[in-house]
């Protein structure tokens, strides 16, 4: 007897047949290749570079699909990228509900989910790269903290100095003397 997707059909369940593609490589290869060709394609169908030419946009979709498998590195990338960003995108979303929850509907509330989001992102890249030698190098063990410490700092200055009014007497903002 079955109760749905999850349940035992025929001898085969959701873990045996999700380790059984692993095995065969859906994970590695057919996932990564899709997502490739499939966002390449959409951008050249979208900028129209070769024109309406399907079928250009097709093969040079497959073959750049089908050579950025050809090294190991896009795989073992993508293996390393998607759990970290699973990650983040479970903590955006605990940040959403809390501050939904306690915060009500302030109108500052979206900006904290955007820094909450672009930490997440900086987090993700950061972690993401670390494990190779083009983004994990000397250069990012020893300074790869302090430049994502400092681009924080300067992007909260940034968002206070144009959202409190504290431009100049052309930016739009209160400052300065006023031109009648």
């Amino acid at each position: 007897m079955t109760f749905g997707l999850f349940a035992y059909w025929g001898g085969l369940n959701l873990t045996y047949m999700l380790n059984e593609w692993s095995m065969a490589g859906v994970f590695t290869y057919v996932l990564p290749f899709l997502l490739i060709f499939a966002f390449v394609y959409a951008l050249l169908s979208k900028t129209r570079i070769l024109g309406d030419n399907k079928g250009a946009n097709m093969i040079i979709s497959l073959a750049v699909g089908g050579l950025a498998l050809v090294g190991d590195y896009v795989p073992r990338f993508f293996q390393t990228i998607f759990p970290y960003t699973g990650m983040a995108i479970s903590i955006l979303l605990a940040a959403i509900i809390l501050g939904g929850l306690f915060l009500g509907d302030t109108p500052w509330i979206k900006y904290i989910i955007i820094a909450v989001g672009v930490i997440g992102f900086l987090v993700v890249a950061y972690s993401s790269l670390s494990d190779y030698s083009f983004g994990g190098g000397f250069f990012w063990q020893e300074y790869g903290s302090t430049i994502i410490v400092l681009a924080l700092i300067i992007g909260a200055i940034i968002l206070v100095t144009r959202s409190s009014g504290f431009g100049g007497p052309f930016s739009g903002g209160h400052g300065g003397p006023r031109p009648y």
